[in-house]
């Protein structure tokens, strides 16, 4: 099983986004989907990745730029 990020995993009624993929771990964040389209459940993807849930913390916004490396 390949995850991917962007991936939507179903927990508990609960859809995340995969939002990173390091080695073996998968990071896992709440969904603003609305609809019941998923890729993966919870219990499909522990046998193969262990699993992080990034907390919500509405009081702190952040946006991450990554430029694309320029070659010389």
């Amino acid at each position: 099983m390949e995850l991917n990020r962007g991936n939507i995993i179903k927990y508990n009624n609960t859809l995340y986004t995969v939002v990173a993929v390091v080695f073996k771990t998968a990071y896992l964040q709440k969904s603003n989907f609305t609809k019941e389209r998923y890729d993966y459940t919870l219990d499909e993807i522990k046998e193969f990745y262990h699993v992080e849930f990034f907390k919500e913390n509405k009081n702190v916004k952040s946006k991450i730029s990554i430029k694309k490396s320029e070659h010389i």
